[in-house]
């Protein structure tokens, strides 16, 4: 390929991926999500206060509402936070640098393993990939995983040449343990595939085997900590300058995992791997904000792409008499179904195995580029199709479906309420963790709120409140008086739309007040 030809189509390729990544940043989805809400939260305490609302200084987990959030990107938040301040787009600005960056990074990655062609078409799908764009658009903490443990391949593959960059990728593995809590099994599995096949093949020259393993075991150190902590319930190590928390009840790697589980795990397993099967062939978890209907992951009709890629890289791989870089994508996609197999998976808890898949998609097309031209460009083109429908519907229709899962106009509702009452005000429970909102709409000193916070069941996995300051929390359909100030969703008006009330509609919350 002609390189003026190749750096044209990078250039355009780069556009066409950075267009439905930014366009309305911070508007659609419109309003906040529960996790974004605690992630954010715990980002604006530790810069204005030093602690989580844990009370706990610099955590490797962050406790969050019960059974642990992962760190890593709250402390990536911090700067924007600090510069923009608490917002709908402070707190996904880290995704969406990652998400634009990973574009790059996975153009180097398949580059490295294969031509410049399918580095061009693996990117090209990445780019329009309705799976990426929507994580690179919100500030789910652990859709970082997958560019961080992007980035640490990246470094891997290309130690070969810079042998440097073997402890650089070990730092970047290890830093990855702190991006999401499914990397805890990922990535020891990962290893082993792929460490055996570097090692049996001389590739790694011995003082950068050794300095990479001392920065990998440095790093994941207080991560091991805190999974003895946890696992065997001992006391938490809280210092000056960084803490390791326990949970008060279950951690959450322990709640989803069927390792933890107690019951059949042969039976649990082969439950695991049917739904796995699922998510990957139809595209839907049931979580809306995970995939848009009609168009899934990597788009209903990607399925025959990812399994004819598979076929194509199995055969080239077996082909092969000595060591291909291409091995990388095969230990990572075996790693990824280990990790489903032990858990009843979601778009976002199997989310590093998308990265691979497209690259099998990838392969699919640039084999049949060869082969013929004509089914190759329409393949292409029904690809760019399918982009152009789903911005289409992303951007119009999939609003108004998306913003509740947002919580739109909740702030908006709470702000409005503590700025027009000096009494109580009872919040419904129907809104998911509702004292969250009022942590990260108020701005609340963390301090405060550990003095005077009331929990329902403070060792419950999802922690919930019934009480902080003057707010309640509480369950609209069994109040018997009515006094101060009420927030609730529109299915509750059912409720107190009788009683003596002014309403202010904010979205699908109102507020009455006297």
């Amino acid at each position: 390929m002609n390189h003026k030809v190749s750096a044209f189509l990078f250039i355009f390729i780069l556009l066409i991926g950075i267009i439905p990544r930014v366009y309305q940043f911070g508007r659609v989805p419109n309003g906040v999500n529960i996790d974004e809400a605690s992630s954010g939260y715990d980002a604006f305490a530790m810069l204005n206060y030093g602690i989580d609302m844990n009370g706990y200084k610099n955590p490797v987990v962050l406790i969050s509402f019960g059974s642990g959030h992962a760190a890593l990107s709250t402390y990536l938040s911090i700067p924007f936070i600090a510069l923009l301040g608490l917002n709908q787009v402070s707190i996904r600005l880290v995704n969406l640098i990652f998400g634009i960056l990973s574009l790059l990074i996975f153009y180097l990655l398949v580059r490295k393993v294969e031509d410049k062609q399918t580095a061009l078409i693996a990117m090209f799908l990445l780019a329009i990939n309705p799976w990426h764009i929507m994580i690179s658009r919100w500030g789910l903490d652990c859709n970082l995983f997958p560019a961080i443990f992007l980035i640490a391949t990246c470094f891997l593959v290309y130690s070969d040449r810079f042998p440097f960059f073997f402890p650089l990728a070990m730092a970047t593995y290890g830093l990855s343990l702190y991006a999401y809590a499914t990397s805890y099994f990922f990535l020891p599995v990962f290893f082993l595939l792929t460490l055996w096949v570097f090692l049996k093949n001389n590739r790694i020259m011995v003082k950068y085997l050794l300095a990479g393993f001392f920065l990998l075991v440095v790093i994941s150190l207080p991560t091991i900590l805190y999974l003895v902590i946890n696992t065997f319930r001992l006391n938490p190590i809280q210092t000056s300058w960084i803490s390791i928390p326990r949970t008060l009840g279950p951690t959450r790697y322990m709640v989803v995992s069927s390792l933890f589980s107690g019951e059949n795990i042969l039976k649990e397993v082969i439950q695991n791997a049917l739904w796995m099967v699922k998510v990957l062939l139809v595209q839907d978890d049931t979580l809306i904000m995970n995939a848009v209907p009609g168009f899934g992951t990597i788009y209903l009709f990607g399925v025959p792409f990812m399994l004819v890629g598979l076929w194509v890289v199995l055969k080239e791989q077996l082909a092969v008499k000595k060591y291909h870089p291409r091995f990388i994508f095969l230990t990572w996609i075996l790693a990824a179904i280990a990790l489903g197999l032990v858990m009843r998976v979601s778009i976002n808890r199997i989310n590093i195995i998308y990265l691979p898949i497209i690259y099998l998609m990838s392969k699919a097309i640039g084999s049949l580029l060869n082969r013929s031209r004509v089914l190759a460009l329409a393949s292409i083109a029904l690809f760019l199709i399918g982009f152009v429908g789903f911005n289409w519907t992303y951007f119009s229709e999939y609003v108004d479906v998306i913003n509740p899962a947002f919580n739109e106009g909740l702030h908006e509702a709470i702000d409005f309420a503590t700025k027009n009452s000096d009494g109580l005000i009872f919040i419904s429970r129907t809104i998911h963790a509702p004292y969250i909102h009022v942590l990260f709409s108020q701005r609340i000193d963390p301090h405060d709120f550990l003095e005077n916070v009331v929990y329902d069941d403070i060792y419950a996995d999802t922690r919930d409140a019934s009480a902080y300051g003057r707010y309640r929390f509480v369950n609209i359909a069994n109040i018997t008086t009515y006094h101060g100030t009420y927030i609730i969703e529109y299915h509750d008006k059912k409720y107190l739309m009788l009683q003596n009330f002014s309403v202010k509609q904010f979205q699908r919350y109102y507020v009455l007040f006297s």
